[in-house]
């Protein structure tokens, strides 16, 4: 049995990277100071848009460096201000060029040339990820698509004394609000363990307020148990899987800006999980 907090990591990430359509993420690769994995981002555009990424190239002298820089200052700006989500969904603009910054499933049945598009999607799932780059803090994990965070996750394994209530405690006292990828970048937050999961969609410290995530079990709180693993292993096996993931962030997810034009200053409502599973 694995009783350990990165046994539990390992099996999720290995679960994940053997049947949920992902790739392990490089830690190395996640720049902190602009919240994004940016070797996942560029390899998506060279091999989902080339012939719009070369046109940004040649304006920029054919400097393939000057490129990269311009459009990584261009995309930083259009997520500080829009926010994730929208600009998963509607791209960016740059130089007059429509960048996609994600594809997904239109309602139709999918054509050959959509479907290549939508199979370029690059998910990937990083284990203890720097996400300071003036402390040595780690996440244990993060989702990213196409060099995008998506959502964060710390995990506790119950057989080792620590439970899901010291997974949102250690997000709120010990992970910074203001930090760009858990305040400007991540579109949710679980605290996870084998048993229970809850998300939030805002931290702010000692008042960050989580929700659960459970199925409920048999009319009450709770999860049921699971003759196959852990209570919780519908998280990786549905939620967090390709297609279902991906149709969650095209569709499921509501920014509320009140009439406001920056995100941040909005409230992001991510589906409970009845919801998402009603729907």
């Amino acid at each position: 049995m694995r009783t350990s907090e990165r046994d539990f990591e390992v099996e999720i990430v290995s679960w994940l990277t053997a049947h949920g359509g992902y790739s392990e993420g490089v830690d190395r690769s996640f720049d902190p100071v602009s919240g994004l994995d940016k070797s996942e981002l560029f390899e998506f555009l060279a091999t989902s848009q080339r012939r719009s990424w070369d046109r940004l190239q040649e304006l920029h002298g054919g400097d393939s460096a000057r490129a990269r820089a311009a459009f990584l200052q261009r995309l930083v700006s259009e997520l500080d201000r829009r926010g994730t989500i929208d600009v998963l969904r509607n791209g960016v603009i740059d130089h007059s060029i429509h960048i996609r910054l994600a594809y997904f499933r239109p309602a139709h049945s999918l054509t050959p040339d959509v479907a290549q598009l939508y199979a370029a999607n690059r998910l990937t799932v990083t284990r203890q990820l720097q996400f300071e780059a003036t402390s040595n803090g780690r996440l244990d994990l993060a989702l990213f698509v196409n060099g995008l965070p998506v959502a964060t996750a710390e995990l506790k394994n119950p057989l080792t004394g620590q439970t899901v209530e010291d997974a949102k405690n250690q997000y709120r006292t010990d992970r910074n609000p203001t930090n760009t990828i858990l305040g400007r970048r991540a579109v949710v937050h679980f605290a996870v363990d084998t048993e229970q999961v809850a998300m939030t969609t805002k931290l702010a410290g000692q008042q960050t307020r989580f929700l659960p995530f459970n199925k409920g079990n048999g009319g009450g709180a709770g999860n049921p148990i699971n003759p196959f693993g852990h209570r919780t292993a519908y998280m990786w096996e549905q939620v967090w899987r390709r297609d279902p993931w991906l149709d969650l962030l095209q569709r499921y997810i509501h920014v509320d800006r009140d009439g406001k034009t920056h995100t941040r200053d909005g409230v992001v409502i991510f589906p409970r999980h009845h919801q998402w599973d009603a729907v």
